[in-house]
């Protein structure tokens, strides 16, 4: 609990069902649905910004970022990172989990628009090449730190979760240039 819920908790007898109601997780309550839509908002802007400041081989493989709701797509030319908040129906962050992949290949590809003629899609060229699920963990917003869904132990801040992403992303793309080379 913060120093903030325990100063203004009311006097219930310890123990009873009142009393354990009231002092319920963080992840479950409401100010965590605003919480993990800030953090959630920090780790799209670190991975976004750190992204830009990567440096790619020709200038069309400049990033270009597109955002929706609790999704992001960040393209760097043959490469891309994708991260969403995943969340069940009650819309709790104690029971959503964050997804990252790294993708070799476009995602989400935009065909061009012309006026009165059909639509061509776009074809889907992507593949996982890296993923990684993490929950949320935390007793307040100034403690919100996310577990690896696959190892115990150790959680990791936003930085350090944006981090890995770059670190995937970047070696996915130097993976793409040896392929490129090669050929």
């Amino acid at each position: 609990m913060d120093e903030l819920t325990r100063a203004t908790s009311p006097t219930l007898p310890a123990g009873s069902p009142a009393e354990a109601a009231w002092r319920r997780p963080f992840l479950t309550t409401h100010p965590a649905l605003a919480a993990a839509a800030r953090e959630f908002a920090r780790l799209t802007t670190d991975v976004v910004d750190r992204v830009a400041l990567l440096t790619f081989d020709e200038p069309a493989h400049a990033p270009k970022v597109r955002r929706s709701p609790y999704r992001i797509i960040v393209q760097a030319g043959p490469v891309a990172v994708t991260l969403a908040w995943l969340r069940d129906r009650a819309d709790s962050p104690a029971a959503a989990q964050l997804l990252v992949a790294v993708w070799r290949g476009t995602i989400a590809a935009v065909a061009p628009h012309q006026f009165e003629r059909p639509k061509k899609l776009a074809e889907a060229t992507a593949e996982t090449m890296w993923v990684a699920e993490y929950t949320p963990e935390a007793e307040s917003e100034l403690s919100w730190r996310w577990r690896l869904q696959i190892a115990e132990g150790a959680t990791l801040s936003s930085a350090e979760v944006a981090d890995q992403c770059l670190a995937a992303l970047s070696r996915e793309y130097a993976a793409c240039r040896e392929d490129l080379a090669a050929d």
